[in-house]
């Protein structure tokens, strides 16, 4: 069975991560094949599908204009690069 792991993170940040990443181990195991979906990040584990993770609309956000900030908000809502 194809299973898609939609999570923020493909690379241990903290608990949930963990638990996302050993669920991906057990079902692959089992001889699922996992597809991971995720927000690109140089640090997450390697996946061939790390091409079809989208930017994080928050990167940089330090840096935001007030019309930046409103964007970024618009694309945690609604976010056309992952389509």
């Amino acid at each position: 069975m194809r299973i898609l792991n939609v999570h923020n993170h493909q690379r241990m940040v903290g608990g949930a991560e963990r638990a996302s990443l050993e669920l991906q181990k057990i079902l692959r195991a089992a001889g699922h094949e996992v597809i991971p979906f995720a927000l690109a990040h140089p640090d997450n584990e390697p996946s061939p599908y790390s091409k079809f993770f989208v930017t994080d609309p928050r990167e940089g956000e330090e840096d935001f204009s007030p019309f930046e900030k409103l964007r970024a908000s618009a694309r945690i809502v609604y976010n056309r690069e992952a389509r």
